[in-house]
């Protein structure tokens, strides 16, 4: 998954970093990369692995680094400026969508994290490009399951925290909000669960808790069209979903 062995191996860390480096800083994976920043990645690495033969036929390629090609082809996707080309995206696209969905329900977290690959942080930017495109031609407060008081006076706390970047107000939130989380919005109980996984300095509790995570998204998400589905949503779980298993990453 690391992609560091291979004749091209030198080339896809360059890439692996350069990725990795969209997400540094205090936004981190909290809030949009500008576009020109991903465009200029994309490109760039695209340029690197093409200048080595990492896309072509040849059988050593083929079978070369799957997660970065793989990483590339999302990266590309947060670039996308036509609501057309994202809306629907995985549910056009078995063959992609099957991997990253292997990769979200299959592969324990911790594994994926230590390849270096951020993927948690890639899949924030997504869900970021999706909403932007997609504002004012989907019910997002629907998409969001904002289906009573609680949960929308939740999500607004979060909302208003993740644009001012108060970590501590979002953790509190999360916190009194798991205490009697109330039922019909799956991915509001799954960002509370994300938050405080994500700030607890406990080893064996961030563990538990990202197993619970992952278990947790099982039972949500099971379909190409539900994967979709997640990546519309305007709660900061991809984001914290980054935080609480990149602390692994080698």
């Amino acid at each position: 998954m690391g992609c560091t062995a291979g004749p091209r191996a030198a080339k896809w860390q360059q890439v692996k970093k350069r990725f990795r480096d969209l997400f540094q800083g205090a936004g981190g994976p909290f809030s949009s990369v500008a576009p020109d920043a991903l465009v200029a990645a994309v490109k760039d690495s695209i340029a690197d692995i093409e200048g080595v033969r990492g896309f072509s036929g040849d059988a050593d390629a083929v079978n070369e680094c799957g997660f970065g090609k793989l990483f590339i082809q999302l990266m590309s996707l947060c670039t996308v400026e036509e609501p057309s080309g994202i809306v629907q995206y995985f549910q056009e696209r078995p063959n992609v969508a099957s991997p990253v969905m292997t990769m979200l329900l299959d592969i324990p977290w911790v594994s994926m994290a230590q390849s270096g690959w951020p993927f948690f942080a890639i899949l924030s930017q997504l869900s970021y490009q999706k909403v932007r495109l997609l504002e004012g031609m989907l019910n997002l407060e629907a998409v969001d399951g904002l289906a009573n008081e609680a949960i929308a006076a939740y999500f607004e706390v979060m909302s208003n925290a993740q644009k001012s970047g108060d970590m501590l107000a979002m953790a509190t939130a999360s916190q009194m909000f798991l205490r009697n989380a109330p039922v019909g919005s799956p991915y509001g109980t799954l960002t509370a669960m994300a938050t405080t996984t994500a700030v607890t300095m406990d080893i064996q509790e961030r563990l538990k808790g990202i197993t619970g995570l992952q278990e947790g998204l099982r039972q949500a998400m099971t379909t190409a069209s539900e994967l979709d589905i997640a990546l519309t949503i305007r709660w900061p779980l991809w984001g914290f979903l980054h935080v609480a298993v990149d602390v692994f990453a080698d």
